[in-house]
């Protein structure tokens, strides 16, 4: 596995290492995290997710409760909706990753049924355009006010 520049005040991945990030996802053919956004990522590239639902034995559930992430109100569509799967023990996990590897088309249909619900239409390549355009927009607002409020 490669270094990844880590911005440890926010437990971020840095900048650079989108691309780095970007193709371990399209390349990887399942993902095993707990209660991430890379959920989302990986249904993006339809490919099988499997969250984490226990804790392993060497972290206290009073330090943190990997249970407790799926019922913040956040994360509770993307459960709701049978896109991802949650593992409740090591042996769980393990079985869900074999089938995962071996049928990973299973969940497709909820995988894009969540993207549907979640970003209807934007996922289309042309987002940076959208973001862009009402940035200028909103710019252009601003530089108007500012012109109308100094001619008062």
């Amino acid at each position: 596995m490669p270094s990844i520049p880590w911005e440890s005040n926010w437990l971020t991945p840095l900048p650079e290492d989108s691309y780095l990030l970007t193709n371990m996802l399209r390349h990887s053919a399942v993902c095993i995290n707990v209660a991430s956004t890379t959920s989302l990522e990986m249904c993006m590239f339809d490919k099988p997710v499997i969250n984490v639902g226990y804790n392993p034995a060497e972290t206290s559930i009073d330090e943190v409760d990997y249970a407790r992430y799926y019922k913040f109100d956040h994360y509770r569509p993307v459960m709701a909706c049978g896109a991802v799967e949650v593992a409740s023990s090591e042996e769980e996990l393990r079985r869900m990753l074999l089938a995962a590897l071996l049928h990973p088309d299973r969940r497709s249909s909820e995988r894009k049924s969540l993207l549907r619900r979640f970003f209807d239409n934007s996922l289309d390549g042309w987002s940076s355009t959208r973001v862009a355009y009402v940035l200028d927009m909103l710019a252009s607002r601003t530089r108007l006010g500012t012109h109308a409020q100094a001619g008062r």
